[in-house]
């Protein structure tokens, strides 16, 4: 199969002398000066040497494998005693155990604190909840208080405006009592002086 310019790339495998399989690759790449595109050189590329750095790779992680599982075995059966694998002896890890006591500890009396100071902030609350309970409870007395005061007081305007109403009234019926009194003594004056005159 040989390279087509046309359509981009073509692969074409096939084996050397000695039967290693080779691949020969075309790529084309469009070059911006040309308005065609133009193939790149051929680039003959073996599997092996694809294939080799992963192989290695994987030895080495194979050896890596192989060597930590005789540590851990080793520490296991050595009840992680110093060995030629390991570094770990029992004294750091009693050293490190008893560290790690004491950091829990500590945690603990962290938390014993926590938990004391949330008791003492929830007292608080709850006082501070019965204070405004008892706030409310009395803003509400006063003011059905006031409101009875209003009401009261519009009662006693009402009755104010029915007494201004009566003294008027009176006021003016002792008017006319004494606009009529004075007509009766004008009259009686008036009778007594005929009387008087017809002797």
């Amino acid at each position: 199969m040989l390279p087509n310019e046309k359509y981009g790339i073509v692969v074409k495998t096939g084996t050397t002398l000695n039967g290693n399989i080779l691949i020969r690759h075309y790529e084309q790449v469009p070059n911006i000066m040309e308005k065609h595109l133009v193939p790149r050189p051929i680039q003959i590329v073996y599997i092996e040497s694809i294939e080799e750095p992963w192989r290695q790779l994987a030895l080495d992680l194979e050896r890596k494998y192989v060597a930590l599982t005789l540590e851990i075995q080793n520490r296991k059966l050595n009840g992680y005693q110093k060995t030629e694998n390991g570094q770990i002896t029992q004294n750091e890890v009693n050293q490190q155990c008893d560290e790690i006591e004491s950091e829990i500890e500590k945690l603990e009396q962290q938390l014993k604190q926590m938990d004391e100071d949330y008791n003492d902030k929830m007292k608080l609350f709850q006082q501070l909840q019965e204070q405004e309970t008892r706030i409310e409870s009395t803003s509400y007395d006063q003011e059905h208080q006031l409101e009875e005061m209003k009401l009261k007081f519009k009662k006693l305007n009402g009755l104010n405006s029915d007494l201004n109403e009566k003294i008027v009234m009176l006021e003016a019926e002792n008017e006319a009592i004494k606009k009529m009194q004075t007509r009766k003594s004008i009259v009686t004056t008036t009778t007594t002086k005929n009387q008087i005159h017809v002797l």
